[in-house]
């Protein structure tokens, strides 16, 4: 069994833009959207060989989500969050007893975040969530 606790962020510079019609207008105003997920996670590894791990996880996690451009008023920022499911499976290749490397799939589901207004609202886009994959390289037992 492990446990792992994990935080990023991502950030994306765009503009933002006016729906109307299902049509979009881009406004040539800059914003920089950025989610910063908090993830808690435990799961079960697999001993398939010595140096083989797969494994599968499940957890929950805290999802910040915000929008920020500089021509804003303090009425125009966006900042929300919510709390969702995290669920992951991957492999691990140990290197050493204590050095490996692992690739996985996450999925997340975050609902409650977007789609209660803009953009988001008029697309039906409901769930912060997706998916990824990653690498990682793995230090410990």
């Amino acid at each position: 069994m492990f446990f792992e606790v994990a935080v990023s962020r991502f950030s994306e510079e765009g503009q933002r833009v006016f729906v109307s019609g299902g049509q979009v207008f881009p406004l040539g105003i800059p914003v920089t959207t950025a989610i910063t997920p908090i993830e808690f996670t435990g799961g079960y590894r697999f001993k398939v060989s010595r140096s083989v791990l797969p494994y599968a996880a499940v957890g929950i996690g805290h999802y910040s989500y915000s929008e920020v451009s500089s021509f804003d008023e303090a009425a125009d920022e966006v900042s929300l969050s919510g709390a969702g499911l995290v669920v992951q499976g991957g492999v691990e290749v140990r290197l050493h007893r204590w050095v490996g490397v692992g690739i996985d799939a996450e999925y997340t589901h975050v609902p409650g975040v977007l789609g209660t207004a803009g953009v988001s609202k008029a697309f039906g886009e409901d769930d912060l969530g997706g998916t990824a994959v990653r690498v990682k390289i793995l230090v410990g037992r």
